[in-house]
């Protein structure tokens, strides 16, 4: 029963974390995916320790750029396109696929607060 209670505990702040999409230490691979998407980079590294998991998370923002186009005439007309550009970049490193890092870069406001700690999974058998 003290298992199910702590079971049911971190499912509670798991899915309050996915649902304002934040990231915590303690959370596994597919947590941290359901809470900020896809990675944009994931890379992997074996040593003495153990394997190491690093996912790269970049934030995008669309910048306007004004062009000069030309019409079916020949003559120049101004147009706006909209160029996607790199504004910040949240890393996250698991080991043993548990979250033990958080690096973010300026333009990213994915923790908003202190580092918050989920306990680990809990496993019933």
């Amino acid at each position: 029963v003290a298992k199910l209670e702590k079971l049911y505990e971190r499912q509670v702040l798991v899915a309050d974390l996915i649902a304002n999409r934040q990231v915590a230490l303690g959370m596994t691979v597919d947590e941290v995916i359901a809470s900020i998407g896809r990675p944009d980079n994931r890379s992997s590294k074996i040593g003495q320790d153990g394997r190491t998991d690093t996912l790269e998370f970049v934030t995008w923002e669309r910048v306007p750029q004004a062009t000069i186009r030309y019409d079916q005439y020949g003559q120049p007309f101004q147009s706006v396109i909209y160029v996607r550009m790199p504004v910040g970049q949240v890393t996250v490193e698991f080991e043993d696929e548990l979250v033990t890092s958080i690096e973010e870069s300026e333009g990213v406001k994915h923790q908003g607060g202190p580092v918050r700690i989920v306990p680990p999974p809990v496993f019933l058998f």
